[in-house]
């Protein structure tokens, strides 16, 4: 029986092996491959230091793995040196970049090869060929407006400056005030004023702009050299003569890592710059006098200002009592408030029942997150809470959930670029008006990006008519700008142009007829401002059918990219449309559509007046042009049928 023993070892052998391939090919399917969808390596000089040789930089976007399942991401230089660039960071306009970036380096001229291992063993590479250029000019600074440290009273200002001498490209950016992220970058154009669209700037906030003027090729796209103007600041709201403080808040939260106690205090919507702000202090019921001199940028609120008082130890508390909070502003204008404080020990939601689990991935932009409701604690509320992945900057703050309710779902106003995150969940203690906390760890997620179904309806027209057909899209959301190029049988069909569709009413529509069997059609919307939702057409082509009846082409994409408003590429996949030369039914006088002159020629047919042809009049098909004809043309024309 020796042999049916080894048959079994090989059998359990087999299965195990069996086991660990399905195990790994699950692993490997669990996010989608790395992709490098925009690479840069550029010299920049920046015009707020005294550096006197250029800084340099390489930095990529990618789609696929989060950056906790990269195993290496590398750049190759023409010499060999490899430089690391996983350092992941997060921008708001284009998610994650990674980058290398030394001071008083000129890097060699030649190919510099982007590469990415993910922990599967996937791999991705691009190359980007490297020219330095010492003489990029620089902006005049005195010709940056609005002004330093102005007040714009408005969360869609425009920014402008004089151009500088030389055919070279712009583009402007705005960050919060500390400049730890950035929160809009313009595309790069030939344009020296910028408005910023409405749904990325808060009222009453602060925010530091600067332009970068760059080289590059046609629209300024792959920039070698880039000069940073100085910075300036603007504050949204309108320069108010009376200080106030409608917005206080103290809170104790405490935090997985830190055994103490921890405090904050602050307010938000504070109608006065920084820069005109002297002071900002809250005294405790002790006397204790603390400064609230902190920023935490946000992309759904305005700025909060305060303080914190971190401690270790599990025994320290502020007292219970009243806080006074004063604000005083540069005039010596003083505002005061009150706001009572109650310490109530609270708990976190449990961290085994919050679903996803850590580093989770989603294919869609409105990811629902949950966890286990809390017993025993009436004034109970939760708050999901969702930061950029190095928690620089937070995004999406949920209205306050009731106890019964344990899930939130993202909205899709959010429009969150595909990525990564990390998100929270705040236990609050609202007893006796006191705001105390508890908060679960940090757990990443990533978005991935929504592959764009691009189509070509099939469809029919007479000979020597003419038909626009549309190029459909069924997932527009972020879509800002498209180039697509059409082949077709130049025997059947001749473009002779093209406009934008229903979804991007007002974009800009480039067409190239020039070739022969071909167009070309770049669109984007002028303002940056992306389609955000739904399904239909964003271009509409037109044709001259040049074919005889019979006649048919297919209507082929060999070229298809879609961008976001960074102008990182949208994935996207393509459908072959055909086209048919037929005489449309209804369509009598062969002008490719149905009207009511179709209606009316229908009718002369069916008492006589003209000599009938039921090739395009029979509409029921019955073999003759009768009344019965004219009313199915009338409800085509109308839209019935």
């Amino acid at each position: 029986m020796k042999w049916f023993g080894k048959a079994i070892k090989g059998f359990i052998f087999l299965a195990v092996f069996l086991l660990l391939v399905g195990i790994l090919t699950k692993a490997a399917e669990a996010y989608p491959a790395p992709k490098i969808t925009n690479a840069e390596v550029v010299s920049f000089k920046f015009a707020d230091t005294s550096t006197v040789k250029p800084s340099m930089g390489m930095d990529a976007l990618i789609t696929g793995p989060s950056p906790m399942d990269i195993k290496s991401f590398t750049v190759t230089g023409p010499s060999g040196t490899i430089y690391n660039i996983l350092h992941p960071y997060f921008y708001m306009p284009w998610g994650i970049d990674y980058s290398y970036y030394t001071e008083n380096v000129v890097l060699s001229d030649g190919d510099y090869t982007f590469h990415i291992v993910d922990k599967t063993g996937r791999e991705a590479s691009v190359t980007k060929t490297f020219t330095y250029n010492p003489d990029i000019p620089a902006i005049d600074p005195s010709t940056m407006f609005p002004a330093n440290n102005s007040y714009v009273g408005t969360t869609t200002p425009t920014l402008s400056f004089s151009a500088v001498q030389g055919s070279f490209y712009y583009k402007v950016y705005i960050r919060d005030y500390r400049g730890r992220v950035v929160l809009y970058a313009s595309h790069p154009g030939r344009n020296t004023s910028v408005t910023v669209p409405s749904g990325i700037l808060q009222p009453n906030t602060p925010y530091m702009w600067y332009v970068r003027v760059q080289d590059g090729a046609t629209g300024g796209a792959d920039p070698n050299n880039k000069y940073q103007s100085k910075f300036k600041y603007f504050f949204t709201g309108t320069h108010s003569t009376t200080v106030q403080l409608a917005h206080i808040y103290i809170e104790s939260f405490t935090w997985p890592g830190n055994s103490g106690n921890d405090f904050t205090f602050g307010a938000w919507n504070i109608p006065i710059a920084p820069w005109d702000t002297s002071s900002f202090t809250v005294t405790g019921p002790n006397s204790n006098v603390y400064s609230a001199n902190l920023w935490s940028p946000r992309v759904d609120s305005p700025i909060l200002r305060y303080g914190f008082i971190y401690s270790s130890s599990p025994s320290f508390f502020i007292p219970n009592g009243t806080y006074t909070f004063n604000l005083t502003d540069s005039s010596g204008t003083t505002a005061t408030a009150t706001k009572n404080f109650a310490y109530i020990s609270t708990s976190a939601v449990s961290e085994s029942s919050r679903q996803p689990a850590d580093d989770a991935y989603f294919d869609t932009s409105t990811p629902t997150f949950s966890w286990s409701p809390m017993n025993g604690y009436p004034n109970l509320k939760y708050r999901l809470r969702v930061f950029g992945y190095n928690r620089n900057i937070i995004i999406y703050t949920s209205p306050l959930i009731s106890s019964d309710s344990t899930s939130v779902t993202l909205p899709a106003s959010l429009h969150l670029p595909y990525g990564s995150y990390k998100w929270i969940v705040y236990t609050i203690n609202y007893s006796d008006n006191s705001m105390n906390a508890a908060s679960t760890g940090f757990r990443t997620f990533t978005i991935n990006p929504a592959a764009a179904d691009l189509s070509i309806p099939n469809s029919s027209a007479a000979p020597s008519s003419t038909v626009s057909i549309p190029i459909n899209v069924n997932q527009a959301n972020g879509i800002a700008g498209f180039q697509l190029t059409v082949t077709f049988d130049s025997s059947v069909l001749k473009a002779t142009g093209a406009s934008a569709g229903n979804l991007d009413s007002g974009w800009l529509i480039t067409p190239n007829t020039n070739t022969a069997g071909q167009i070309t059609i770049g669109g984007f919307s002028s303002n940056l401002t992306p389609l955000s939702s739904g399904s239909g057409s964003i271009v509409k082509i037109e044709f001259k059918v040049v074919g005889s009846n019979g006649d048919s082409t297919n209507l082929t994409f060999t070229n298809s990219k879609l961008t976001d408003k960074t102008a990182a590429v949208i994935p996207s996949q393509t459908q072959t449309g055909t086209f048919k030369v037929a005489d449309m039914l209804g369509d009598i006088n062969g002008d490719g559509t149905v009207d009511i002159s179709d209606v009316i020629l229908c009718l002369r047919q069916a008492v006589g007046l003209d000599t009938p042809n039921p090739s395009v009049a029979d509409m029921n098909g019955d073999g003759i042009v009768d009344i019965s004809d004219v009313i199915l043309i009338l409800r085509k024309a109308i839209g019935l049928s």
